[in-house]
């Protein structure tokens, strides 16, 4: 796709003192709640390339050339992860929708059994005292061809995966680590990944269903 950068110059070189003196806080807030309000409108979406990212490139330019500023875009090509269309498991026979595609995962289909990695269930007290997935030691006994369930915790979501697999997972759920504020639908980021394999995230509740199971 491509997209526009904003880029610019002052129309005149005038000594606008230090930011101390020309920065407000309270017009910062304003700028940033116009933010908030074009991702609200936009899917809650401002991501690039997306009409979130495009509202708010209009918005800047418009802002910078009131305050003087000679402002022009340019072309810059990149690539976007998109979603074509909602992931979701099947389960016994049931459609279940409580699921969340990681950006820059794979696609993929995959009917295979579940094994459960290291899971630390209940969780501790403390955030990311789950260590599910972060060694090459929690796959010593993983049987390839399955899916790994995996928790949130201590290490990057992509390692998770990655190690997953390396041992022969043909797809990677992984599921909010269960704390007070981690027990929904768990989204995350695999950036910079060399994954072949889907991996989704899952609430605590349904990561701790699929352990039981």
């Amino acid at each position: 796709i491509e997209i526009n950068e904003i880029t610019g110059k002052d129309v005149e070189n005038t000594d606008t003192g230090t930011s101390e003196e020309t920065i407000n806080i309270e017009d910062v807030h304003l700028h940033l709640d116009m933010f908030q309000q074009l991702a609200d409108e936009n899917s809650n979406n401002r991501a690039v390339g997306t009409p979130g990212s495009i509202a708010s490139i209009s918005y800047v330019k418009d802002i910078l050339t009131e305050a003087g500023y000679t402002v022009w875009t340019q072309d810059v090509s990149l690539e976007l992860y998109q979603e074509n269309e909602d992931p979701f498991f099947i389960i016994d026979g049931s459609q279940e929708f409580d699921a969340s595609g990681f950006y820059y995962s794979p696609s993929g289909e995959v009917t295979a059994q579940i094994q459960a990695v290291d899971l630390k269930i209940p969780p501790g007290n403390q955030a990311n005292s789950s260590n599910s997935g972060c060694d090459d030691a929690d796959f010593s006994d993983f049987v390839p061809g399955r899916i790994a369930l995996l928790q949130r915790g201590t290490c990057q979501f992509v390692d998770k995966a990655q190690r997953a697999e390396d041992a022969g997972a043909v797809g990677v759920i992984i599921f909010n680590e269960g704390q007070q504020g981690r027990q929904d639908v768990l989204t995350g980021t695999l950036a910079g990944n060399t994954l072949s394999i889907p991996v989704l995230g899952t609430s605590y509740s349904w990561g701790q269903q699929l352990a039981e199971r």
